[in-house]
């Protein structure tokens, strides 16, 4: 088979568009369902009510959404670690738990976890279906940096450096240094990392016929750029600038259901060039096709990059691993991606709600400001129609207004109201024992209220288990599986208070871990609970088997309990508090029993041999002491008397000398006396 060619490719991908989920919104249900949702979550108005009506709206879905939240957030996020690579064997214990730490400082340092993970459960508590993107980004850090005053040498080594290049240089002469340079340099750090982003669900395309993402043989991101972004990234303005401004880059209708009370917020497109040409937009699918691209009758993952609607232009075609999408809903439906979401469990309960006490409230309208009966002609009509408290009515005769009797309202309405909280209660497990106590809450048994309870909390800890197994659990072997593979320089980062080099390379595939929401999302009093009843029996067993380390307990499974109990506390860092035993190092071994019996013999023999021993010692210094004292007197005698004759010969040699001086002295002044005058003469 011959391999496919642009055209071919593009019509594939145009026709797996036109029929995936959520990209035609006039007849699609998904996208229907999804701005329903949004009105309700805000208390839209239902489009029934009338005037002089009560328009009461209950917002029950925001209520379910966001009372869900925090028990679902807290287990992922209160702890130091939300996700733990399983190790494959005893010898794998230390690179499982350090691929653990990497990767999830990767999620909640590198990247903003909690805002990800919020936005990731409530669009998914909110619209059935969430998706997050995680890709490997090759981003650019670029500075500049001037040098003045570099020698030949450090000139050359400076620009032998890869990432720089020379943006500015000048040379001068220095009569000591010699030749000098100053240069400005651009250094250009290529720096990537894991980056991970949350997909807005109208901008998700997935195959109709998909059962789950990891099936699916067709994902795609649709995303509104302009060419401004486009020619940023790499490629030619040509092949962008055709294809802009077209009638396919409109807004998404859920985008404007989103924006559409911030009055604010100008919500319709961006115009053709009118005001910038650099900032037309064009749509750019990001598409993820499994596709027999090549001809080897074998379809393989490939990543294309389309402008356009319907036609449009691939700018990049390149092979992948597969699509770089994590998803996740709180309700699984089988055999289907599309899942349930609790405002859709909630969505016909607030309507029906709504109305209920809509009724009510209009029963009370009127039994505060009842209808008033006019004897026609003998009342004042714009006294009546125009009532407010306080206000009088002209009557011409005694009883010619007079109010309309209201019927009670029967305890019906309100059981009604109650039954519908009860069945909201019901379908999403927010109960309000699990939100705090009600006014009547200690007249009820306290069994009933904590089976009432743990009901609500298994509803909600299936929800964390479900987002867990479905969407936490992809993100973090895809975030294994990109710095594998992309981070080929080593990292130095801070893991358990220590600076650990890592390198990515080295690591073994990864297919199995666990996500720490194992203990459930129920009262962290009770999870405290638990663990110190544990620690009670430890301490039991400590005693049984006669030390901390024994055949049923250790200090590794002491520490383990330990953890969970500070992560249960509120701790994310348990390092300050404990340690865990598999860092320290190696205990010595404890001595024989004999040698310690042998050892203290010979400490008691000691002990009695060691006054006689230490007299004998201080006999001995005494000894020592006088003989020095005895040398000392003896040569200070020894050095006095030759210091003596010293003396006495110096002054000999000095006598001596002055004697021959003064001889030299008569003998020049005899010889001059005696000597003939100059000039022949007698002196």
């Amino acid at each position: 088979m011959a391999k496919m060619t642009d055209d071919r490719l593009l019509a594939v991908i145009d026709n797996r568009i036109a029929n995936s989920i959520g990209y035609l919104e006039e007849g699609d249900g998904l996208t229907a369902s999804r701005r329903k949702a949004m009105k309700y979550y805000r208390g839209d108005p239902f489009g029934n009510e009338k005037a002089g009506r009560s328009k009461i709206i209950m917002r029950l879905v925001a209520e379910k959404v966001d009372g869900m939240m925090p028990g679902l957030l807290k287990p992922f996020v209160s702890g130091s670690e939300i996700g733990r690579f399983d190790p494959e064997g005893a010898e794998d214990e230390a690179a499982a738990e350090q691929e653990t730490d990497v990767c999830n400082f990767v999620l909640l340092r590198q990247n903003p976890g909690f805002r990800i993970l919020y936005t990731w459960f409530k669009d998914a508590l909110l619209q059935r279906n969430s998706v997050v993107k995680v890709w490997w980004d090759k981003s650019e850090d670029v500075t500049f940096e001037r040098y003045t005053g570099l020698d030949e040498t450090e000139f050359y080594m400076l620009l032998g450096d890869d990432d720089v290049e020379l943006v500015e240089h000048e040379e001068r002469l220095d009569e000591a240094l010699g030749k000098l340079h100053d240069v400005k340099i651009k250094l250009t750090n290529k720096v990537g990392h894991v980056e991970i982003k949350n997909v807005p669900p109208e901008e998700f395309l997935i195959e109709s016929q998909a059962v789950s993402l990891e099936d699916a043989s067709f994902a795609a991101h649709r995303v509104r750029k302009t060419v401004s972004d486009l020619v940023a990234m790499g490629f030619k303005k040509s092949d962008i600038e055709c294809h802009a401004g077209d009638s396919a880059a409109q807004i998404n209708s859920e985008r404007t259901e989103r924006f559409s009370p911030d009055e604010s917020v100008n919500i319709t497109s961006l115009d053709d060039g009118i005001d910038d040409p650099a900032m037309r937009e064009v749509w750019l699918y990001e598409c993820y096709i499994k596709v027999d691209y090549d001809g080897d009758d074998i379809a393989e993952w490939r990543k294309v990059l389309k402008i356009g609607d319907t036609g449009g232009k691939i700018l990049e075609n390149e092979e992948a691993d597969g699509n770089p999408f994590a998803d996740l809903t709180p309700i699984l439906m089988p055999h289907k991606w599309v899942g349930e979401s609790i405002a859709d469990q909630t969505m016909d309960l607030q309507f029906i709600q709504s109305s209920f006490v809509r009724s009510a409230a209009d029963h009370l309208y009127l039994s505060t400001m009842p209808v008033l009966g006019v004897v026609e002609g003998r009342a004042n009509l714009d006294d009546v129609l125009n009532r407010r408290p306080g206000g009088a009515i002209r009557m011409k005769e005694q009883g010619a207004v007079f109010p309309i009797p209201v019927t009670p309202l029967g305890p019906d309405v309100w059981q009604m109201i109650e039954f519908l909280e009860g069945k909201a209660e019901q379908r999403t497990g927010m109960t309000r024992y699990n939100q705090g106590l009600q006014a009547d809450t200690l007249n009820k048994t306290a069994t009933g209220a904590s089976l009432i309870t743990n009901a609500g909390e298994q509803r909600l800890e299936l929800t964390a288990r479900t987002f867990a197994e479905t969407g936490v659990k992809k993100l973090f072997l895809k975030i294994h599986a990109l710095l594998k593979k992309h981070q080929t320089k080593s990292m130095t980062i801070k893991l358990r208070n220590k600076w650990i080099p890592v390198n990515p390379t080295e690591w073994r595939t990864r297919r199995n871990m666990s996500i720490s929401v194992g203990i459930g999302t129920g009262n962290k009093e009770q999870q405290q609970a638990r663990m110190m009843n544990l620690l009670t029996v430890d301490a039991e067993i400590i005693k049984m088997q006669g030390g901390i380390d024994g055949p049923i307990l250790t200090k590794q499974n002491l520490y383990n309990k330990l953890k969970r109990l500070a992560e249960a506390s509120g701790l994310k860092d348990v390092e300050p508090y404990y340690t865990d035993p598999s860092t320290a190092p190696p205990a010595q071994p404890k001595p024989d029993p004999k040698m310690i019996e042998v050892q203290g013999k010979l400490e008691a023999k000691k002990a009695e041999m060691g006054f006689d021993a230490q007299a004998a010692i201080q006999k001995m210094q005494q000894e020592a002491a006088l003989e020095r004292q005895e040398l000392d007197g003896k040569m200070k005698l020894q050095m006095i008397e030759v210091a003596n004759d010293m003396k006495v010969e110096f002054a000999k040699i000095a006598a001596n000398l002055k004697a021959e001086i003064f001889e030299t002295q008569v003998k020049a002044r005899m010889g001059a006396f005696n000597a003939p005058p100059a000039n022949g003469s007698p002196a």
